[in-house]
């Protein structure tokens, strides 16, 4: 009997633990901004976001989901685009089980791919959580998306 109550309770504190550290899926407000080159010579940018699972991450197909999100830049055209915290599109990721948010570039000097993560404990916590979270904040440039925010090391 008291041996059924230790495995019991040992087996409820693994539980616990185990929920503590897992992750979870953040909604980031993510913002684009053309860097000065790219803003001067008023030079075109498409770029798309799709949140993707495990599975999707590396499936070349993974653009043509209608899960994507396509911004475009160029003459007469804002400079920065912001993919808010709140936009429906996070909903369609997270019903996905979305962890890493790609983000893919048709820039002036070929292709681009970023890979950032969607896991909450990525992120300071002044971007991943509260209504007035700060942006993921990315740079465009002509060859390539840069990550300004900085990301902690996951383990």
């Amino acid at each position: 009997m008291q041996t059924s109550i230790a495995v019991r309770a040992l087996g409820i504190l693994s539980l616990v633990a185990l929920a503590s550290g897992c992750t979870r899926m953040g909604q980031y407000t993510v913002q684009l901004s053309l860097d000065e080159s790219m803003a001067a010579g008023a030079k075109s940018a498409t770029v798309e976001l799709v949140g993707v699972n495990v599975l999707q991450r590396e499936n070349p197909n993974v653009r043509d989901t209608d899960g994507r999100q396509t911004l475009q830049f160029g003459a007469n055209m804002a400079k920065t685009q912001t993919l808010r915290w709140t936009d429906e599109k996070w909903k369609v990721w997270k019903a996905r089980g979305s962890y890493y948010l790609l983000v893919f570039g048709e820039l002036p000097d070929g292709s681009s791919k970023l890979e950032l993560p969607l896991n909450t404990k990525a992120w300071p916590s002044a971007v991943a959580r509260g209504k007035n979270r700060e942006p993921l904040q990315l740079i465009i440039h002509e060859n390539q998306i840069e990550c300004v925010t900085p990301c902690k090391p996951l383990e």
